[in-house]
């Protein structure tokens, strides 16, 4: 802990300062997520909270350690020229770089893709044209199957096996009424 003298306190003000600067660098990791991630409006506005509670918890652990958890408004003043001073020099520089490295991991990517893929892509090229006539065959055989199964089925009518023939309507007149059951035939 400092003591509350003047040269104490500027002390302190440069170490906010620096805390500050640390924050704004903290806060271009976010904005380097932001635009690897491509991220929406709530996506933005959660990872903004999760930052202003972070760096709030960070600046109080820090003001605890050196000023024994006495808040002057100096100090805050002291983080915020940090943040702002790292927002003028620095971060633009580092958002920058990061987007260039980021460009630079997707075209290693796709070259290591390309290069992996390369032989099975030549492969199916030069096999296309047979797969292509055992494609055609297979789908004339199959079409022929359908057919020829087709006619093996039989008529639903036909298929209930305790139905007599169907009966002209002059036999179905003939047919003989069962008679009346009576209570002696039980």
């Amino acid at each position: 802990m400092f003591e509350a003298g003047n040269s104490g306190q500027l002390y302190l003000i440069f170490l906010f300062c620096g805390l500050g600067y640390l924050l704004g660098l903290y806060y271009d990791i976010f904005r380097i997520v932001r635009l690897i991630m491509q991220s929406g409006k709530w996506t933005v506005f959660i990872e903004d909270i999760i930052f202003c509670l972070t760096s709030t918890l960070l600046f109080f652990l820090y003001s605890l350690s050196l000023t024994g958890g006495h808040i002057r408004w100096h100090l805050t003043f002291g983080a915020a020229v940090g943040f702002w001073a790292y927002r003028v020099t620095m971060s633009k520089l580092v958002v920058w770089f990061a987007q260039k490295l980021y460009a630079l991991i997707l075209r290693l990517w796709s070259l290591i893709v390309a290069v992996i893929t390369f032989p099975f892509t030549l492969l199916f090229r030069l096999l296309h044209p047979v797969f292509a006539v055992f494609s055609t065959f297979f789908h004339f055989l199959f079409a022929k199957c359908c057919i020829f199964f087709k006619k093996l089925l039989k008529k639903p009518a036909q298929l209930v096996y305790n139905k007599k023939k169907s009966m002209s309507p002059e036999q179905e007149t003939k047919r003989p009424v069962p008679p009346m059951t009576t209570e002696r035939d039980f």
